[in-house]
């Protein structure tokens, strides 16, 4: 009884008021709680800092090892952010040529428009283009009509079109598949031997199931295309190790790292959401007063809801992935666990 107590007691407690160092076997009970509440079949979640590392997964299915794979959807696109950043240090990728010297524009309603699309509008959601013309798994996506929502470099315009734009044009430069680059510049280097923008062997028993938000299954997806925007399959402890990375700027030269965590401040679109928005190249950016620069990204292929926060003044990152459209809710309270987050607006 006195270990249920505290379990629900660790759920309301202000972060400050959280036992210092921290207490993993109250943390690992408590997320527990959290995903039974909200109906989360399987939470894993890995946490980063200088006096306290955990990986955790629980659920039904949950593994000791934490190596269940999950679909990042949109985390995806982070990871490709940095495999373009180190293309540009290497001299391959021009952030500012207009793509359409490499791609077709036989989608485009508007081509002159088109033309003038960069890497660099891309990676800050400025192409003026809608997340999709129509959803990307669909057979007709290859052949849909692209109609901008903005002109280009006017305002935000969140864009998964815009990334695969940006995909046909690193190919095309470079001779090689998204996969083949992620797994040269990205995964081999940094040893995410789980992660995968296609399909690895090893995912036929380590893939998660995904669940609506009443419970049902529906199974796991074999994508038709692989995908910049929302196609990477990946766990807690690999992405962890790409975040620790892009905390530090490993693989990157030191103004290309401080070029990519750089905030772009645009006009948005106040009909669509509630505040402005601060981008990077590829990253989501918060400029908190406690906490000083943060920067995060959520992730949502329906049944799969993801997020991770970095914070370098304290040298902490962490990140979370579901297999059900419920995942989004359990965000605040997992984070609460680790740090203080009510002064955090990106939560």
């Amino acid at each position: 009884m006195k270990s249920y107590l505290l379990i629900l007691s660790l759920l309301f407690l202000t972060p400050s008021a959280m036992p210092q160092p921290y207490d993993e076997s109250a943390i690992r009970d408590s997320l527990a709680c959290i995903a039974q509440r909200h109906h989360v079949p399987l939470l894993q979640v890995a946490f980063r800092s200088p006096d306290f590392c955990l990986d955790a997964e629980t659920g039904d299915s949950a593994r000791q090892d934490c190596l269940s794979i999950f679909q990042a959807a949109s985390l995806s696109k982070v990871v490709f952010a940095y495999l373009v950043m180190r293309l540009y240090d290497q001299g391959i990728i021009d952030l500012d040529q207009p793509l359409y010297k490499h791609i077709s524009l036989a989608r485009f309603e508007d081509t002159i428009a088109a033309r003038k699309i960069t890497a660099r509008l891309v990676l800050t959601h400025r192409t003026g283009l809608p997340n999709w013309a129509v959803l990307a798994d669909k057979k007709e996506w290859p052949t849909s009509t692209l109609r901008f929502r903005y002109a280009p470099d006017t305002r935000f315009s969140y864009s998964g079109e815009a990334f695969s734009l940006l995909q046909q044009a690193v190919e095309k430069q470079t001779g090689k598949s998204l996969e083949q680059l992620a797994v040269e510049k990205v995964f081999q280097p940094l040893g995410m031997q789980y992660s995968s923008f296609d399909h690895l062997p090893c995912y036929d028993s380590l893939e998660t199931c995904g669940y609506t938000s009443q419970g049902q299954c529906v199974g796991r997806a074999r994508f038709v295309h692989q995908n910049p925007a929302y196609t990477l399959r990946t766990n807690a402890i690999d992405y962890s190790i790409f975040l620790q990375a892009l905390l530090t700027g490993k693989g990157l030269k030191p103004e290309t790292h401080k070029l990519m965590l750089s905030p772009v401040n645009h006009p948005y679109d106040t009909e669509h959401l509630k505040r402005p928005v601060l981008y990077g190249l590829g990253i989501a950016v918060e400029l908190n007063d406690e906490y000083g620069t943060i920067y995060y990204h959520r992730g949502d292929n329906v049944e799969y809801k993801c997020f991770f926060i970095l914070i370098p003044s304290r040298n902490i990152s962490a990140v979370y992935f579901t297999n059900s459209e419920n995942g989004d809710y359990v965000r605040k309270a997992v984070f609460s666990l680790f740090t203080d987050t009510s002064a955090i607006k990106c939560l």
